[in-house]
């Protein structure tokens, strides 16, 4: 779970969604991610099918990482 701005927390597996269709869109593998982010390859698959919970920093750091 994540905590949007509204104080409503977001579904991981819904956000991971997102994030990985953000990445592909960019045509950015997972390890391009993982290396700006400070992160493994195998974490950011966590993250991508919501195994981990996201943060608002996180979603920011890989947002930067798919415009890289």
């Amino acid at each position: 779970r994540v905590c949007g701005g509204s104080g409503r927390e977001l579904d991981s597996v819904a956000v991971g969604q997102i994030m990985r269709k953000l990445r592909l869109k960019a045509g950015l593998k997972q390890g391009h991610i993982a290396s700006h982010m400070g992160f493994t390859c195998t974490y950011v698959s966590y993250l991508e099918r919501g195994m981990r919970d996201w943060t608002k920093a996180l979603m920011q750091s890989y947002q930067q990482a798919c415009k890289a």
